[in-house]
């Protein structure tokens, strides 16, 4: 909810929701008034690839601004084993890939 409102700050029905938790539950008020929200533009995620074994990934999100849309993308720290693995599935330089 608090995502929603930083990214909808001019959405009436959601500060009306907003007022009324906080209106019904003390506690709900007090939380929502001391915590600043703030995206966490990079997220580090470890996975486990079928061929691949153990991955180390970073998710970048940015968002676009005025469109409500956001830019996901995964990323292996250079120069790391989860990237070497990610670059093992490259297809071999003069081929194509069919999509």
């Amino acid at each position: 909810m608090r995502a929603a409102s930083v990214r909808y700050p001019t959405d009436n029905g959601l500060a009306e929701l907003i007022n009324e938790f906080a209106t019904h539950d003390p506690d709900f008020a007090r939380s929502w008034h001391n915590h600043v929200v703030r995206p966490i533009p990079i997220v580090r995620k470890n996975l486990h690839h079928p061929s691949l074994g153990a991955l180390e990934i970073d998710r970048h999100t940015l968002s676009l601004p005025g469109s409500g849309f956001s830019l996901v993308m995964y990323t292996a720290e250079a120069g790391s084993a989860s990237a070497a693995a990610l670059r093992s599935l490259r297809p071999p330089p003069g081929t194509t890939r069919a999509m």
